[in-house]
């Protein structure tokens, strides 16, 4: 009998902090944890095994999620600083759509080659949309991680997934 009573409790009633869902699901830290992951040893095992966690259905270097209208995010591979964070974001988007009640729409997400909206350098200034890429300042191949404002970069990530249609 208490276990009818504990399930049929919201969780909040009892006690049980759930983790924020859509934006608030895009944190400096796990984009600062995920740009580390990217640039390590085995960074390809790393943005797949990140992508199923996030409940992200792989096809090749792909995830999907969702149904409706299609919004595809691309990033190149993380070769450096740039690409890594390109890569973070694609990451906590995937965070937010998997957290995200229901899912606006179909997702797609690719790291390497694919059709979409390419997301580029983010951090190194204000949000550009341009055609079909996201940016924020130029490329810099010397940029290194701990150079960045993670939370300029969290702030970025939370407007490409306004601009998209999340909430």
């Amino acid at each position: 009998m208490w276990l009818l009573i504990v399930a049929a409790c919201p969780a909040e009633q009892l006690g049980i902090e759930l983790p924020p869902g859509g934006a608030g699901a895009i944190s400096a830290e796990d984009l600062q944890r995920d740009v580390r992951g990217a640039l390590g040893p085995d960074a390809e095992a790393f943005v797949r095994r990140r992508f199923e966690q996030m409940h992200l259905r792989l096809d090749g270097v792909c995830g999907e999620r969702g149904e409706g209208e299609l919004r595809a995010f691309v990033a190149g591979p993380p070769v450096d600083t740039d690409g890594a964070v390109a890569v973070a974001a694609l990451i906590s988007l995937a965070k937010a759509v998997d957290t995200s009640d229901p899912v606006p729409g179909r997702w797609r997400f690719c790291v390497g080659e694919g059709e979409g909206t390419r997301i580029g350098p983010l951090g190194a200034g204000p949000l550009a949309w341009e055609g079909d890429r996201v940016q924020a300042g130029a490329p810099d191949p010397a940029r290194r991680p701990e150079q960045l404002d993670y939370r300029v970069v969290a702030e970025q990530v939370r407007a490409i997934w306004g601009r998209a249609g999340g909430s």
